[in-house]
């Protein structure tokens, strides 16, 4: 499978998912029901989703991970930009969680979809055809679904997702894409909600932005570190102390910076 192939797949998918968690499927017929048709039904994915589910030591390794990163660019880099970044790091720091319950909230005056909540390339399985070319996938491990804005999936996957020579850079490009797979879908299935605007999307990504910060400086290094260099979650969370160093890897350093 080529990158352009499995990109290409993968912003379909995005789009195609979005768009049909608005309709329940039930039988054979894509349109038996919408969910404001169904209030209750969904109010049960309401709230703050996988986060209630996580122990009370995650809370823990959240602030002493972001400290240590903030006391480490402190020391090391010298330059005013990155002094202003520890600054803000240290602001965020006591309030991690409250913005980070925030972040998961519904509002009734946003466009909202059924997220994942765990949005990433390991939780997809991609299907080739018998040339080897990608021609299907399909999304796995709906552990954590919550109902909410978009934002959530969409800032889970841009933050751990796309290859470091485009992260950050073309937000844009992936935003308008999966806003042109979600409205083609929403189409097709007959669902009648607006499908969100950019400025809309970009205003609840901005809305959240805690959660960028815990996939982005959080998660994201321990995904790409070496195996030896971090502990099992299980062990991780009984004691809410990580022995990673995050500045051990180059590619986390430069993903930082």
């Amino acid at each position: 499978m080529t990158r352009g192939e499995a990109r290409e797949i993968w912003r379909e998918l995005m789009g195609r998912y979005r768009g049909e968690v608005h309709i329940l499927v039930k039988h054979k017929k894509k349109l038996l029901f919408k969910h404001n048709q169904e209030p209750d039904l969904i109010k049960a994915f309401h709230g703050i989703g996988g986060l209630a589910r996580f122990p009370e030591n995650f809370d823990k390794f959240v602030r002493i991970s972001l400290e240590k990163l903030r006391f480490t660019i402190e020391e090391k880099w010298k330059d005013e930009e990155y002094q202003e970044i520890a600054c803000k790091l240290r602001k965020i720091i006591d309030e991690i969680r409250t913005r980070l319950i925030s972040a998961f909230e519904y509002d009734a005056d946003e466009f909202c979809v059924l997220n994942h909540g765990d949005f990433w390339t390991s939780n997809v399985m991609f299907k080739c055809n018998e040339k080897g070319n990608p021609c299907d996938a399909l999304i796995v491990d709906f552990q954590l679904i919550h109902y909410t804005s978009p934002a959530i999936d969409l800032q889970h996957f841009l933050a751990m997702c796309p290859e470091f020579d485009v992260r950050g850079d073309k937000d844009d490009y992936f935003l308008e894409n999966y806003r042109t797979i979600l409205k083609s879908t929403m189409k097709k299935i007959g669902c009648k909600t607006n499908p969100p605007t950019m400025e809309q999307l970009k205003k609840a990504i901005r809305k959240r932005g805690a959660y960028s910060i815990l996939i982005g400086l959080v998660y994201y290094p321990r995904i790409i570190a070496d195996k030896e260099d971090v502990e099992s979650f299980n062990d991780l969370m009984k004691t809410g102390t990580s022995k990673m160093d995050i500045f051990k890897n180059p590619l986390a350093v430069k993903m930082i910076k």
